[in-house]
């Protein structure tokens, strides 16, 4: 089995500096304990016979998500505490269960039970589900020594390292929720606990985290994980993370009064159409209770209908005449409904269509809204509230551990202790920034500002410059008044151009065409040899996906400009925004705006890349379709589901330039996609379509797993990869990095001044941290190369899995850093290395571009296949655009 590469010193670049930490050290007990690990199963029937399989059971401990999560754990938790208190077998203090299908204890119950079920008769309790008969399976999963000497388990092999850090990491996050989820049984609870132990405060922590006119609120929730770190003296150590974030709710209220306040209606009789889908991005899957007369139970709103309490008719299921709902409410429950104007909610039960008003419906708390969901105008107010910065997250965090009492009385009971005075420090070095070359200056700039970014110079020229050998410019309009001088434009953009060497010829064509001639427009630029366009439309950018898709379709670059920024170029001028504009020309055409350069001692990445012995490649998450989006056409496979794999690299006309592309194919959805290798073969095809050959040195930057895959991932994808280098190169060195955002470590500086802003709060671009914060046995560093312009940073963590080069911590760290700087189209660094940038785009274009081919299919009753979905998407198969970065 392939091992990962052994820890080495770390790097001496860069002034040293102190930051804080979220991370908390873990005490363990000097005895020790010895513990079981077991599965629970949970089910509830109305029959006596739950062993019977066709009986009517329910299982609560199968995988939910939501407030129906929310709902089975406190269901879980009263089931099993009742189950331990009549059995008298071990105290309820020595018990860790996460209310779902997890339970830790040190006895084993085979011998404590005498059996791994039991079937028990549930008391009366108004908490409790109405079925009165409850089994309780335990399955055997682990047992385990949790003490200082089981640590040493940890330095065995791979594998058993990889078992004792899971079990390990396990119990303590099951053993630190306690206090949550014993609180959320009782029904005045402060906490709610979700499905992956996410807890949250059921009310908002801070007085303006109620938005939305009063029907969501932001509440926070802390996120817990356990971190192994080798301290001062290089040993394995155990910490937990602690972090916060706020999440956006409905607010537990009935749902027409949400809904007025929503809609902004103060009388009940002024509802419209337009109210309906704005009402349905909020509420449409939403938990609620139905309640009503003595009837209390559970729906599922399906979407919310324009018909009303007067309009909708129905015939009751116990028979009679045909009625309205408010009628019927009234003879049935003696209810009189206040808004019968109202729209109504469309619920399924049991494949039986129910109409409910709003009055009769009562959000659950845990209802988390998502933005794609929202109005521009709240998904900014949620995105701006959402986002702590350093210093109030750090009093958030200490806050979090108060309520949760994380630390108290955990020793006795759990066997550690979480020193929660005050986080871990740890030092960090400033990596000092590149150099910026233009092509009419003699010497690079030099120095960055606080912000991270560096200042064109006047007068600076493109350092390689690309043609546009004949534009068109095209404004889409929507509306008859909003008519530019396009021509006027065209001579902006292009004398600005000839100042920065970005060649566009002159007199460009200005068309004027509607949304419904657009595929027209673009068949009409095929047949006449344009090769690149200029779009201005609506401000919403309603059209972006349809413009995206034809310019795949049809193999004709483009580049949009929203109408507001045209008109600010016409009006004012905006040199800057011409400037911007400019640069993403010049790097969707091929130029390269800006190049870097370093001192030799400082780092040799930059000039073996800038020779063409380096190839980079980034291979970012898969893009999923869900199966209601691929449905329609057939574009479904059993267990599978559509997927967009996203990858770019250098394989343009530039050998220091980045183009991406994706892969389209079926995969298991929330697997691990291990086509890294296929990937890089499609990379080098595209690479020698250029007339270069492979350079002898592969550095792959891999994102989209998360470090429990990275056996898997050396096991599969490495082997892979090493067999087609092996065939396609010859003689190679391979260097290959995880690159992980979604980890719960943060970084704080030592000193901050509450008045400044995000940017002066946060850590600086070029932070990295390689010393006793790393795992005892791999190869890891901290990088922050970006700037964090709100909220607190997220600083992403690089696992080395492979390096065949040697390369020393100093290597690995400056080559990241420098690649942050190669977006070309802003003058900052950005928080990954551009090849995954890049691919992360492409990942999320090739997406909407797959939706508009789905929609084309569909209007054209054609049916759905892979084989010519690939062909007609995958940039690969486009021979006009494959070598050029398309959605730059």
């Amino acid at each position: 089995m392939m091992q990962l590469p052994n820890p080495i010193a770390g790097g001496v670049l860069g002034a040293k500096k102190n930051l804080y930490t979220n991370l908390f050290h873990v005490e363990m007990a000097p005895e020790g304990r010895t513990l079981y690990k077991y599965n629970v199963e949970v089910y509830v029937s109305f029959r006596v016979d739950l062993e019977d399989p066709a009986g009517t059971r329910i299982d609560l401990t199968r995988s939910t998500s939501g407030p129906l999560a929310t709902l089975n754990k406190q269901y879980c938790g009263r089931i099993l505490r009742h189950v331990f208190t009549k059995t008298n077998m071990i105290g309820c203090r020595s018990l860790f269960y996460d209310h779902h299908q997890t339970l830790y204890v040190p006895v084993d119950l085979e011998q404590t039970l005498g059996c791994l079920y039991g079937i028990f008769q549930l008391e009366d309790d108004a908490n409790m589900p109405p079925q009165k008969n409850t089994m309780v399976r335990f399955t055997l999963m682990d047992k385990f020594e949790f003490s200082e000497e089981g640590l040493v388990g940890l330095d065995g092999t791979t594998e058993e390292r990889r078992r004792a850090e899971e079990s390990f990491r396990d119990y303590i996050e099951v053993a630190v929720m306690r206090v949550c989820l014993e609180d959320s049984l009782e029904e005045d609870s402060e906490f709610l606990c979700f499905k992956g132990r996410k807890v949250y405060l059921r009310q908002p922590l801070h007085r303006n985290d109620v938005i939305a006119s009063n029907s969501q609120q932001l509440l926070t929730g802390a996120k817990k994980a356990v971190e192994f770190y080798r301290g001062a003296e290089r040993q394995m150590r155990i910490g937990m993370t602690i972090d916060v974030e706020k999440q956006c709710f409905l607010i537990p209220q009935p749902v027409i009064q949400s809904a007025m306040a929503l809609c902004q209606r103060i009388k009940s009789s002024t509802w419209s159409h337009e109210d309906v889908p704005r009402l349905n991005r909020i509420f449409k899957g939403a938990h609620a209770y139905a309640s009503y007369g003595t009837s209390h139970r559970r729906v599922t709103i399906g979407e919310i209908i324009f018909g009303t309490a007067q309009s909708v008719k129905f015939t009751p299921k116990e028979g009679g005449e045909t009625m309205t709902i408010e009628k019927y409410f009234y003879e049935k429950y003696n209810i009189t409904l206040q808004y019968p104007m109202a729209p109504l909610a469309e619920c399924k039960r049991k494949d039986v269509v129910l109409h409910f008003p709003l009055e009769c419906l009562i959000i659950t708390a845990g209802n988390s809204v998502h933005l794609g969901d929202q109005p521009q105008e709240i998904s900014s107010i949620i995105v701006k509230g959402s986002a702590l910065l350093p210093m109030d997250r750090q009093r958030t965090i200490m806050e979090m551990i108060r309520r949760e009492k994380i630390g108290i009385d955990l020793l006795d009971d759990a066997g550690f202790r979480i020193a929660t005075a005050e986080p871990l420090k740890t030092i960090a070095r400033q990596l000092p920034a590149p150099a910026f070359g233009y092509r009419n200056l003699a010497n690079p700039v030099r120095g960055i500002t606080n912000r991270g970014s560096w200042r064109r110079p006047n007068g600076f020229e493109f350092a390689k410059s690309a043609q546009v050998p004949m534009p068109i410019y095209i404004q889409l309009a929507t509306d008859q008044n909003s008519r530019l001088d396009l021509a006027r434009l065209s001579s902006i953009l292009q004398q600005a151009a000839e100042k920065t060497g970005l060649q566009i010829a002159p007199n460009g064509r200005v068309e004027r065409t509607t949304p419904d001639q657009l595929e027209q427009a673009f068949r009409t630029m095929q047949q006449y040899g344009y090769k690149f366009a200029v779009f201005i439309s609506d401000d919403s950018l309603k059209y972006q996906d349809e413009i995206k898709y034809f310019e795949r379709k049809y193999q004709v670059l483009t580049q949009n400009i929203r109408l507001k920024t045209a008109r600010e170029i016409l009006e004012a001028g905006k040199a800057a925004t011409v400037e911007n504009i400019l640069q993403k020309m010049n790097t969707k055409l091929g130029g390269t705006c800006v190049e870097l350069s370093r001192a030799p001692s400082q780092s040799p990445f930059l000039s073996e890349f800038e020779k063409g012995n380096i190839f980079v490649l980034g291979v970012g998450a898969p893009t999923y379709l869900t199966k209601e989006e691929s449905m329609s056409i057939g574009a479904i496979k059993e267990k599978s589901v559509l997927t967009v794999l996203p990858y770019a690299a250098n394989f343009g006309y530039d050998v220091t330039g980045f183009v991406g592309d994706f892969a389209l194919d079926f995969c298991p959805p929330k697997q691990a996609v291990l086509r890294g290798a296929e990937l890089l073969g499609y990379s080098l095809d595209s690479l020698v379509r250029t007339t270069r050959r492979p350079p002898p040195h592969i550095v792959i930057y891999r994102t989209g797993l998360v470090d429990s895959c990275i056996q898997k991932l050396m096991a599969q994808e490495i082997t892979d990869i090493r067999a087609l280098l092996k065939e396609r190169v010859g003689q190679y060195r391979l260097t290959y990095l995880l690159m992980h955002k979604e980890h719960s470590t943060r970084f704080f500086k030592s000193q901050t001044n509450p008045n400044d802003n995000a940017t002066g709060q946060n850590v600086e671009p070029g932070t990295v941290i390689d010393g006793d914060l790393m795992h005892p046995h791999r190869r890891q560093f901290f990088l922050n190369s970006h700037v964090a312009l709100q909220g607190t940073a997220k600083t992403p963590r690089y696992t080395v899995v492979a390096d065949d080069a040697s390369l020393t911590m100093d290597d690995l760290e400056m080559m990241t850093y420098d690649l942050c700087y190669l977006h070309q189209i802003v003058n900052l660094p950005v928080q990954t290395p551009v090849p995954l940038y890049v691919a992360k785009e492409y990942g999320q274009r090739g997406k909407r571009i797959l939706l508009q081919y789905l929609k084309d299919l569909e209007n054209n009753a054609h049916n759905f296949s892979l084989t010519d979905a690939k062909h007609a998407l995958e940039y690969r198969f486009a021979d006009q655009l494959r070598n050029y970065r398309a959605n730059a």
